[in-house]
């Protein structure tokens, strides 16, 4: 909201996390992790810019061996997640 005027630098950092937890702004950034350009910025962006999985609350998810969808809802105390691929 530009009603009152100008947006403070916390408004525009508050802003720009709610867009991309919520999946409105999606951030792109180019680099390469060979040459080590653009890693530094990127990884300063997930820190700061991206929800953590506490934010999330739930994540949908299909269960291994029988391709069912279920909801998991996130846990500090819970149980370990891990999702991974192998590609050849």
């Amino acid at each position: 909201n530009l009603e009152g005027g100008t947006l403070t630098m916390e408004e525009i950092i508050a802003g720009l996390r709610l867009a991309i937890q919520t999946g409105k702004v999606i951030p792109v950034l180019c680099g390469s992790a060979t040459l080590n350009k653009g890693i530094q910025p990127l990884l300063e962006l997930i820190a700061w810019a991206f929800p953590s999985p506490a934010d999330v609350g739930e994540v949908n998810a299909i269960k291994a061996g029988n391709n069912e969808l279920e909801t998991i809802k996130i846990d500090a105390k819970g149980p370990v997640l891990r999702w991974g691929w192998i590609k050849f």
